[in-house]
């Protein structure tokens, strides 16, 4: 991590050589004889520009001394550290570096945080004149009076490295924006890499924390009550069999329906995407359901009208192909219309941007979560969507990402 300030610095030269060569030699549509106001806004963009990239990264030499010497203390506060704080990159100094690790590893072989076997783990590796001799290790442990606040010296190292990492990630972007090619594939790529870097130190934050058994009891005495009378403790889907054995459909499940090509999967979604907008009630059953039940759908391969036309068909028992042609008898017009009548109502909300990403993926159902109260989702197809970073090594891991980062 120390080199990066010299990589940043040198990044902010490249693209300061790059915007002025490509403005005012190789663009023909920019005019050299810019007005002066904006040559001065201009020059004082690059200079804070260059006070920013100048400045040392964000660190707190302190916060990693007192933490270590915390372990060095009171070797039981490592498991709680551990969470926090798991690599010896999240530290600036590389000496710290070095000395997490020996602790690390020495706790995780004996157990234990001896001083006496870290300085040895350190002489075997030739690291012990690197961090400053025992003289080092014994004064990092005699700077905390206690180890009691290890965690919270352990979040600020975390912090600090998680800023570093988005400065490293916003430095790799910009030298690819200057980089790329004029292809809107290119462009599209740099982007798509770019909310991967970010979407991945984003993810670092989810911790999750144990919860006591007490509370997940009161959380399903809760969902019983909720079932109690309609057999049901999720959203209904209206196909009886499938809500007998799944309960309906819970928060937070993911679910695949899978089979060969044209078996009908986009049916079946279309159906239960309709059937739970409804609150489980089918087109023979009105009666039955509870209140309506808002749903997202995406559909990366198929238009949105393609899908209102489907759902039509469905709802009527019209022939799609009779819905095309508008080759309808008076007895069809009616139920067509009775048919559009009902779906009318339904709270069903369909995006059908084509080549989405998982960050965008989520991103728009955070939107329709937000603006319409969406409780259900659906996705046709997994496959469709596209997970940067992984595409690079296989399909097979790139849909292993998405199924992920669709649950995370």
């Amino acid at each position: 991590m120390l080199g990066m300030r010299d990589d940043t610095g040198m990044l902010l030269s490249i693209c300061r050589k790059r915007h002025n060569t490509t403005a005012r030699a190789h663009n023909p549509g920019v005019n050299t004889n810019t007005p002066r106001r904006f040559e001065r806004q201009s020059a004082i963009g690059e200079q804070t520009l260059g006070k920013l990239f100048d400045r040392l990264p964000p660190h707190s030499v302190e916060a990693e001394m007192s933490l270590l010497g915390s372990m060095l203390l009171d070797p039981q506060v490592i498991p709680d550290v551990l969470p926090i704080v798991s690599r010896a990159e999240q530290f600036y100094k590389e000496a710290h570096a070095a000395i997490f690790s020996a602790i690390i590893d020495t706790y995780d072989k004996h157990h234990s945080g001896d001083l006496v076997q870290i300085v040895e783990y350190l002489r075997q590796r030739d690291k012990l004149e690197l961090v400053g001799g025992a003289e080092y290790l014994v004064e990092l442990a005699e700077a905390v009076p206690s180890a009691i606040n290890a965690p919270h010296y352990a979040r600020i190292v975390a912090d600090r490295a998680r800023l570093r990492r988005l400065i490293e990630a916003a430095g790799t972007i910009l030298y690819d924006a200057y980089h790329c090619g004029q292809e809107a594939d290119t462009a599209k790529d740099v982007i798509d890499q770019a909310e991967m870097a970010i979407f991945d130190i984003a993810q670092e934050e989810q911790i999750g924390e144990p919860e006591r058994l007490k509370e997940l009891l009161q959380q399903q005495i809760e969902l019983i009550e909720q079932a109690e009378g309609r057999g049901i403790s999720g959203i209904a889907t209206g196909f009886d069999d499938l809500d007998k054995m799944l309960s309906g459909l819970q928060p937070g499940e993911m679910i695949i329906i899978a089979a060969r090509p044209s078996m009908g999967k986009t049916a079946l979604a279309l159906n239960l995407a309709e059937q739970v907008a409804f609150g489980g009630r089918t087109p023979w059953s009105a009666s039955k359901g509870a209140k309506p039940v808002p749903v997202g759908i995406f559909s990366l391969e198929m238009a949105r009208g393609s899908l209102a036309q489907r759902l039509l068909s469905a709802r009527s028992g019209i022939d799609t192909h009779k819905l095309r042609t508008g080759a309808l008898t008076m007895d069809e017009w009616q139920k067509l219309s009775d048919a559009a009548a009902e779906l009318y109502e339904a709270p069903i909300y369909i995006d059908d941007t084509p080549g989405m990403t998982v960050l965008n993926l989520r991103a728009r159902a955070r939107r329709m979560v937000a603006k319409h109260g969406v409780r259900c989702i659906f996705v046709d197809y997994l496959q469709l969507l596209t997970a940067p970073g992984a595409a690079r090594e296989s399909r097979q891991i790139e849909v292993s990402t998405i199924s992920r980062q669709i649950k995370a």
